[in-house]
């Protein structure tokens, strides 16, 4: 028996040496695998992805409803959006679009300004998350899916493909079709996988859409406990905030002052002692503010903001002297936002004077109260650009004088001459007198 022994333990020996080093050959991949990864069709896609997205509705602090926005559900009980859905907003909730289940915004938990995401917190973890895209990176000519709430129309979807990758912005381009009211719905792949997250369009263009990338929604800092409000100021850039559009970069403001001459019967002017100039950043941030008397620099005030678009130092000054400086660490900076928003609110000031803004960022009443002096009330009226119409003053209640102002506007809406009339009640007969001119050069990026 050794001898048939030895031979069948040659002939494994002799096996094993013949396969030795050799690589293992590859499994046939899992059935079960190759359908989890292959792409879904348009009917799974949306019956997958519609009952996570969200109606946004942002509203001001009696609850009227400001603007309207998308939104979808990323992780339990957290809902991604765009900021600017908040903008000017003091309250929020959000609606389910296929249940019409509506929650209120509980706090406001992440954000990030420069690549215009917010994520807010509901009561209810139940509501099934988006997944993100993972190792797929998106490339042009991917088809996708925009899902969201344009014009108010709860649940739309649209269909396109990657136009290109904007990888200096953050952005996806693409054509599905999207319009006011998509902000913050998700774009999807063909596995429904959160791809993007839609931010904008760009009038006037066709079919010119983006998306900010989900690998920034992904890294975002979660850990906040805002109020909504916050996110109604921060997402409030300061070209916005002093009403003016389109990507202004400096703004140079005078006053001429208008005299009645008897003998020539006509209005001549006389230069204003007094000019001022706003500068922004491309990103809307005022960088400085300047006084000028007689032509020459006054006052002063220089900020400087961070990637993120948060004020971390700030200038005051008169020009020539002494300036103080202060530094700014982000809850500061926050604060700062929230301090100088100007909308829903009234700001009282320790010299007597206090104004009351509207939602939409108007001073619609100002008052002036000095030792000794009248209380002068001001009431303002605008009209739908947000311009200033007419202002009218009292005097202990007792109105005193109106002003109205008339303007010329530039290409982009922006007014570039005030003419200001002026009516008093003591001198009736004369009836709206000229006042002043203001004029406004603007200067644009680009």
């Amino acid at each position: 028996m050794r001898g048939p022994i030895k031979t069948t333990v040659l002939l494994l020996v002799l096996c094993s040496v013949s396969t030795f080093g050799q690589k293992p050959r590859p499994r046939p991949t899992p059935i079960q695998k190759v359908k989890e990864q292959a792409p879904l069709t348009p009917r799974q896609i949306v019956d997958k992805v519609l009952p996570s997205v969200v109606l946004i509705v942002a509203q001001d602090e009696n609850g009227g409803a400001i603007s309207q926005g998308s939104g979808f559900v990323f992780k339990p009980g957290l809902v991604a959006t765009n900021l600017h859905v908040f903008k000017r907003a003091s309250n929020a909730f959000v609606k389910l679009v296929t249940g019409g289940i509506n929650y209120k915004v509980t706090e406001v938990v992440g954000f990030d300004i420069r690549h215009d995401l917010c994520v807010v917190r509901i009561d209810d973890s139940s509501i099934p998350p988006l997944t993100l895209n993972g190792s797929n990176k998106p490339s042009i000519g991917d088809e996708v899916f925009a899902l969201g709430n344009p014009r108010g129309l709860e649940g739309s979807v649209s269909k396109g493909i990657i136009s290109s990758i904007r990888n200096d912005l953050g952005l996806i381009q693409m054509d599905a079709a999207i319009s006011p009211g998509s902000s913050g719905g998700p774009v999807v792949n063909d596995r429904a996988e959160v791809i993007g997250i839609v931010v904008s369009t760009l009038l006037g263009g066709q079919n010119l859409n983006f998306a900010v990338k989900s690998e920034h929604l992904e890294s975002l800092k979660l850990s906040y406990k805002e109020k909504v409000v916050v996110a109604g100021a921060i997402s409030l850039k300061d070209r916005e905030k002093d009403k003016l559009k389109g990507s202004v970069q400096r703004v140079t403001q005078s006053i001429v002052g208008l005299e009645y001459n008897e003998a020539t019967e006509r209005y001549t002017e006389w230069p204003a002692e007094i000019d001022v100039k706003w500068v922004y950043d491309i990103d809307g941030n005022r960088t400085d503010f300047l006084i000028y008397s007689q032509g020459k620099p006054l006052d002063r005030t220089q900020d400087f903001y961070n990637e993120n678009g948060f004020i971390t130092r700030r200038i005051t000054g008169y020009v020539g002297y002494r300036q103080s400086e202060k530094l700014f660490l982000l809850g500061g900076a926050i604060s700062l936002k929230v301090l100088e928003k100007k909308f829903s609110e009234t700001v009282s000031r320790p010299t007597g004077y206090s104004s009351v803004y509207d939602r939409d960022g108007n001073e619609i009443e100002s008052t002036y109260k000095y030792p000794g002096s009248p209380v002068r009330q001001l009431e303002h009226s605008y009209d739908r650009n947000g311009f200033e119409t007419e202002e009218k003053e009292f005097a202990n209640d007792r109105l005193i004088g109106i002003t109205r102002n008339t303007y010329e506007t530039d290409d982009h809406g922006n007014w570039i001459k005030q003419f200001t009339t002026l009516y008093l009640l003591k001198d009736q007969s004369s009836g709206y007198k000229p006042l002043m001119i203001t004029y406004r050069e603007i200067v644009y990026f680009g």
